[in-house]
């Protein structure tokens, strides 16, 4: 059975290869990434992960919400699922986000916003 590493909001990627030494009995770890978490946003940091991890002979896999953690960690070669649901499921995330995706809907909302801001209401012009 997969041991599951709650990964903190501050962790550094040395916190994190300090789990992989302390799990001596796991074989199979699995990084749940809270949202915010900026430690996997390096990909040096997600190669030295995959590195430990090979190293002390175990299998790691990464859970993030974040789409640029996922894609970091798909290109670092790590199984990543966008949640614990789709990690119990077997269903990984395939292929990288596309580029922009998070920030797309991310300027879709600011959008709206500025318009409900200056007209008082979304889509509703002052009269």
């Amino acid at each position: 059975m997969a041991k599951l590493l709650y990964v903190e909001p501050d962790d550094e990627v040395t916190d994190l290869i300090d789990r992989i030494r302390r799990s001596a009995a796991d074989r199979e770890l699995v990084f749940v990434v809270p949202p915010g978490a900026r430690v996997l946003h390096a990909p040096l940091n997600l190669q030295l992960l995959q590195q430990y991890a090979r190293g002390f002979q175990k299998t790691a896999a990464i859970v993030s919400e974040d789409p640029r953690t996922q894609g970091l960690s798909i290109r670092a070669g790590f199984p990543t699922f966008t949640s614990l649901a789709s990690w119990e499921g077997g269903s990984p995330v395939t292929e990288p986000p596309a580029p922009g995706a998070a920030e797309a809907g991310a300027g879709a909302q600011a959008g709206r916003a500025a318009v409900v801001g200056a007209t008082g209401a979304a889509g509703v012009g002052a009269v």
